[in-house]
């Protein structure tokens, strides 16, 4: 009878285990469903956000296409523009080199000019610095012969001065009034030889 008690009792845990294992599976069943229904919710708003996600990537794809056609006629536009530019800037090149010959053509004919302009002058500064040489030749000649002249001067007055005779101031004085009178007199030579 023990034995029998022991194994109800055992029958009784076991029971009690197996109630309690299938209330926690139960339980676990019941949050499998709730997690099922969320993921259900949760795969159709994926599925929402997919479909939106499609349509978004379609429209991304025709903006795409769009884009690269108005970018297409845009470098088309580009290299026409740069064809254009390239042909003017050919012309524009040609042009300036064009003018830069005739300016470099003037500016030799000018330096032509200037050089003849320049051997010209030079020839006519030559002539009247030869002229002027020749007015300064003729000037120290001329000042040498007036400076000879008054050196021969002085030496006369030098020499006239060695044989003149000095005379005092009362002599001067006669000599003056012998002067005032000879004009008074009839044949004033006599008066000048005694002077």
């Amino acid at each position: 009878m023990i034995l029998l008690i022991i194994l109800l009792f055992i029958l009784i845990i076991i029971c009690g285990f197996l109630f309690y294992y299938y209330s926690i599976e139960k339980n676990k069943n019941i949050e499998i469903i709730k997690i099922n229904n969320k993921a259900i919710e949760a795969n159709k708003k994926i599925e929402l956000i997919n479909n939106n996600l499609l349509e978004k990537q379609e429209l991304i794809n025709k903006t795409y296409k769009q884009k690269q056609n108005e970018l297409a006629e845009i470098q088309q536009h580009i290299n026409n523009a740069e064809e254009i530019s390239q042909q003017s800037f050919k012309r524009y090149a040609e042009a300036l080199d064009e003018l830069y010959k005739n300016k470099e053509e003037q500016y030799d004919e000018l330096i032509k000019e200037l050089e003849q302009s320049y051997d010209n002058k030079q020839d006519e500064i030559l002539a009247e610095m030869a002229t002027i040489q020749e007015n300064l030749d003729n000037i120290a000649n001329t000042r040498v012969a007036a400076l000879e002249a008054q050196l021969r001067e002085e030496q006369m007055k030098q020499q006239a001065e060695f044989y003149s005779l000095n005379i005092d101031t009362i002599d001067k004085r006669e000599v003056h009034i012998l002067h005032s009178i000879e004009f008074e007199l009839r044949d004033p030579r006599p008066v000048r030889m005694i002077i």
